[in-house]
């Protein structure tokens, strides 16, 4: 028999728009220069061959901007509308992660 265990916490979340009359590719470019780019493969690899936290947070911590941000996905959902559509609407969606403050 299991027993489920729950370790319940409250995380703030902020999330914020932002309008510019910045080009997007300028918008974008800003955006990846001000997080971490990490290889996710060896990313993958190191964080699940850590065997105590310290290693772990070690890992973590390469992967992160001078910020604490590591880039994990960037979707173009103007392709996707464009695809919809048949309009050229460019959208670009970043998921970020402020990694460091787990900490």
């Amino acid at each position: 028999m299991c027993k489920e265990v729950r370790d319940d916490k409250k995380i703030e979340i902020e999330r914020f728009s932002l309008t510019t009359s910045k080009a997007i590719n300028e918008v974008i470019a800003g955006v990846n220069a001000a997080v971490g780019h990490p290889d996710m493969a060896e990313f993958g690899r190191s964080t699940h061959e850590a065997r105590s936290f310290n290693v772990l947070k070690s890992a973590v911590e390469k992967g992160l901007s001078k910020a604490g941000l590591m880039l994990f996905m960037q979707l173009d959902q103007g392709a996707v509308l464009q695809k919809e559509t048949g309009q050229d609407t460019p959208r670009t969606c970043f998921k970020l992660g402020p990694i460091s403050r787990l900490w």
